[in-house]
């Protein structure tokens, strides 16, 4: 399964805001709670990333400016977990607190925060119904600065397979390392209690390591 993920540029003239950044890294504890197993990603500049996805996962085949996707999906329902990267002349020129401080400024400049108003930047022929329910731009995970956004869609580009207007619940991460854009998605299809689901793909969030 191959997935597009949608690439943001934001300006670099923008000011930075001060935000009140909350720790969401995830215990040990809370790790082997879901049996999650550690996976090591590499990328070409150098980055090793440490990610822990549920057991029985199995690697799926990689779209452009993607470095690792795991997957498992039966009788129409399943998880798909993607780190994406991006490197630009934005993302060369900063680190992880700015990079974020800066998009956080974007987001409430462009859109003055409002979830409603931030689903003009998604392309409506590929993200059908789609509602952004959560925006979280004051995360540290691991001692790394993120930005989270949660949605609920159906993916166009799931036609013609077993998920076709199966709908899905995203949480996706993006921070900044070694001067490139990652972004890591968590994607729960089917229609499933939101609160399971939040706690599940938190800690799956939260065990991100960088190095």
């Amino acid at each position: 399964m191959k997935r597009l993920i949608l690439i943001l540029f934001f300006p670099l003239s923008c000011s930075t805001q001060n935000q009140n950044y909350v720790d969401r890294t995830s215990s040990s504890d809370d790790i082997e709670y879901y049996k999650l197993a550690e996976q090591n990603v590499s990328d070409d500049n150098g980055t090793k990333i440490i990610i822990s996805v549920p057991q029985g996962f199995y690697k799926s085949g990689l779209s452009e400016n993607q470095i690792a996707a795991y997957n498992y999906v039966k009788n129409q329902e399943g998880y798909y977990i993607s780190v994406d990267k991006l490197e630009s002349t934005n993302t060369i020129k900063t680190g992880d607190k700015e990079y974020i401080d800066i998009m956080n400024t974007y987001v409430q400049k462009e859109y003055g925060g409002d979830l409603i108003k931030m689903k003009s930047m998604f392309p409506k022929a590929v993200f059908r119904d789609l509602d952004i329910v959560r925006y979280e731009g004051n995360l540290i995970i691991n001692k790394k600065y993120f930005a989270k956004r949660t949605a609920y869609y159906i993916d166009a580009r799931n036609d013609g397979t077993e998920l076709e207007n199966i709908p899905l619940i995203e949480f996706q991460y993006i921070t900044h390392h070694n001067k490139r854009k990652y972004t890591v998605s968590i994607v729960r299809y089917g229609n499933n209690s939101i609160s399971d689901m939040v706690a599940y793909a938190s800690t799956i969030g939260g065990s991100i390591k960088f190095y």
